[in-house]
């Protein structure tokens, strides 16, 4: 929640530039993983069909506050260290996927990102235990959470081509791991 009182003058990536809304900035996201996959020989029907649903809940992605996202943040990358008065303190590591955006994309890594964002209640509650501003699991965040576990599906899906071979052990996790958030994304954003 500390992260998330970290306000953004824009939404996405800095380094590719920042854009007025956050529907903007997903479908901008959405666009270049379906970019890259191309630039390795692929497409993506999915990531095609992320970008689609993107366009249709636009009117739920467009008013989303901007703060700052890690979308990384799950028990490895988190360092805890704990000084000599036994005060713990805490730092995080490997920021590369960290965006201006959505907060509700941080509960993906919290758990299982396979899980939907109900299923995420009590992390939800400790959260808001801290949060000054509370989430809520409505149908708004449940379609906003889809979107994060199709963006992950997404990135999981394009990095195997740059990262691994298929005999890597990385890119059968990938392959099936992307398999599995894809399918409760598209359930999620086809019922809305």
């Amino acid at each position: 929640s500390k992260i998330h009182k970290i306000n953004g003058d824009g939404f996405g990536y800095v380094q590719n530039g920042l854009y007025e809304n956050w529907y903007e900035a997903l479908c901008s996201m959405i666009s270049n993983l379906v970019s890259d996959a191309k630039r390795a020989g692929k497409k993506s029907p999915r990531g095609e069909r992320l970008l689609d649903y993107a366009r249709k809940y636009k009117d739920i992605l467009i008013n989303v506050p901007s703060c700052m996202v890690n979308y990384d943040l799950w028990d490895p990358n988190v360092i805890c260290t704990e000084k000599e008065n036994g005060e713990v303190s805490y730092a995080w590591i490997d920021p590369e996927r960290s965006f201006w955006g959505d907060k509700i994309f941080d509960f993906i890594c919290i758990g299982n990102p396979a899980d939907l964002l109900e299923n995420k209640k009590e992390a939800v509650d400790f959260y808001n235990g801290f949060s000054d501003s509370p989430v809520s699991i409505s149908r708004e965040t449940v379609i906003r959470y889809a979107f994060a576990q199709g963006l992950i599906s997404l990135v999981m899906e394009v990095e195997k081509y740059y990262r691994y071979t298929p005999r890597h052990y990385g890119w059968w996790r990938n392959v099936i791991s992307s398999n599995i958030m894809y399918k409760k994304c598209f359930k999620v954003l086809k019922s809305g």
